[in-house]
């Protein structure tokens, strides 16, 4: 029997969104010197893409917080998001640092591992003792993004993470105001503290997220959402070398 379609966005549309815009943002770290340097409107042109991009984390991180909810195995979710973060790194390193493996800043699937993380142990330990365990646990996590492993969006981006899955259930009215503050707190780098204004725009992603229909949409393999991340990076990175090197 075929699934009636609400109104909305289903979960693989924005997840395409997302992935188009993140290779965008890429696109243009990767070739900013040329894109840059090319024409007249090249400085505009790479404000543009990386500007539009803040709206893909977090769509990534609502759906990691819908995972979290409805997945029938986070011991396995969570192994899927390491074994990504550890096949990524080397084609993250060679995108961005031009280096086969370089241990200063960590790919983005870490921060979502650590997202997903904090919110099994809030699932776990959320009746005992009030939650406290799971807060100090989640404050240790945080602590460890910003000062030793240094994923992409550090604290603010796992606690982005845990928000969309505490607001998930609320009422209506409730998300309205809840999901766009999530999306602003980007804005805020954790050590050393500081207001990045150039994440501001990842608010445009909150009406998007709200538009979310709790559908899946066109068929689509999930490993390709996983495989997308190390597959574009590599790309970018091999034809950059071949082209600039």
């Amino acid at each position: 029997m075929e699934e009636t379609v609400k109104k909305g966005i289903p979960s693989n549309t924005l997840k395409l969104i997302a992935i188009l815009l993140m290779l965008t943002d890429h696109f243009a770290v990767v070739f900013e010197r040329e894109i840059v340097s090319s024409f007249a409107g090249g400085e505009a042109l790479f404000v543009l893409m990386r500007t539009a991009a803040r709206i893909a984390f977090p769509l990534f991180a609502f759906f990691i917080a819908v995972g979290a909810k409805y997945t029938k195995n986070i011991y396995k979710y969570m192994l899927r998001l390491g074994a990504f973060a550890l096949l990524s790194e080397v084609p993250f390193d060679l995108a961005f640092n031009g280096a086969w493996l370089e241990f200063s800043y960590q790919n983005v699937f870490f921060t979502l591992l650590m997202g997903l993380f904090c919110i099994f142990c809030w699932q776990k330990l959320k009746n005992k003792l009030y939650g406290i365990p799971a807060v100090l646990i989640g404050a240790g996590v945080c602590a460890l993004a910003e000062l030793v492993i240094k994923p992409d969006y550090g604290a603010m981006g796992i606690v982005c993470i845990v928000l969309f899955y505490a607001f998930m259930d609320a009422p209506k009215w409730v998300r309205l105001i809840a999901v766009p503050l999530t999306c602003f707190a980007l804005s805020f780098v954790v050590y050393p503290f500081y207001f990045n204004e150039a994440e501001l725009f990842a608010v445009a992603a909150a009406p998007l997220i709200l538009l979310f229909n709790g559908q899946k949409g066109i068929k689509l393999n999930r490993w390709f959402f996983y495989a997308f991340y190390p597959a574009h990076l590599a790309l970018l990175a091999g034809v950059h070398w071949l082209l600039f090197h």
